[in-house]
């Protein structure tokens, strides 16, 4: 929300070099979903890179078209990836589980 807001400010200026900005957002997504193998403290920061790629993902979409229609196609994309990333955790703790045997 912060960089949403210093982005709607204009603090940022991507003008130049978007299509860079572009693939490290999407790089730090993939890094975000791909973050149920890691544990303590780099799974937080990857979680945290996750939001920072979402927005870049955001801001290169907003700059390129101009278009609440595009901004909230975009949102929606970002939303998809937060609750598919919220499935694969669960599914994950579950077969941690199962594998434990603990509980059963």
């Amino acid at each position: 929300m912060v960089g949403a807001v210093l982005f709607s400010l204009g603090f940022f200026d991507l003008t130049t070099g978007s299509l860079w900005v572009l693939v490290v957002g999407d790089v730090l997504v993939i890094l975000g979903l791909a973050q149920i193998k890691l544990r303590g403290y780099t799974k937080m920061a990857i979680n945290a890179l996750f939001v920072a790629g979402s927005l870049l993902i955001l801001v290169v979409a907003d700059l390129a078209k101009q278009s609440l229609f595009i901004d909230t196609y975009v949102l929606g994309l970002i939303v998809f990836m937060l609750w598919f990333r919220i499935l694969l955790s669960e599914w994950h703790n579950k077969r941690i589980c199962v594998a434990c045997g603990r509980c059963i």
